[in-house]
């Protein structure tokens, strides 16, 4: 029997994480893809975004990639991983619809949108024009956790989101 899972219903706007809160890399001893073919979806993350959409409540992916401004990746592997991920989330049900924020520079960079600061999320609030008492940020890292501080919303490690 499937799982149901109730969208929470004081939230407005769902902001996630992406690698360890909708995906996992597939390549043993590599903690994020660098390209297509180098993920799977966490198991049953599919379902609860789909009823997320379903309840007509947007989400977002809000997401560190540091490994194109360090040289592992490029702006194109990332986009190409993308239009695989939206592929696997729509055999899953999820609408492939949903906006995708990243931040490409190198760790030390110093930049605004890199998380654990808030540029990101305050952007996508902005964007979907809810507050930040009714967004949601899923993640499973603690610069994920500090994003949202940082941006005054809501912080839900993904372990305790859905299981």
């Amino acid at each position: 029997m499937a799982q149901v899972f109730h969208p929470l219903p004081d939230v407005g706007l769902l902001l996630l994480d992406l690698d360890g809160t909708i995906r996992t890399c597939t390549v043993r001893g590599q903690p994020c893809p660098n390209r297509p073919g180098q993920q799977a979806l966490v198991p049953g993350i599919g379902a609860v975004l789909a009823s997320y959409q379903r309840a007509g409540i947007p989400f977002a992916v809000a997401t560190n990639q540091g490994g194109i401004g360090m040289g592992f990746m490029s702006e194109r592997d990332f986009h190409e991983q993308l239009v695989e991920l939206r592929e696997l989330l729509a055999a899953e049900g999820v609408a492939p619809d949903f906006v995708v924020r990243h931040c490409p520079h190198h760790p030390r960079a110093g930049c605004g949108c890199r998380k654990p600061k808030g540029g990101m999320l305050f952007e996508l609030m902005g964007r979907f024009q809810v507050d930040p008492a009714r967004t949601l940020y899923v993640g499973d890292r603690p610069p994920d956790e500090g994003a949202a501080e940082a941006a005054g919303c809501r912080f839900s490690w993904i372990w305790d989101f859905h299981s």
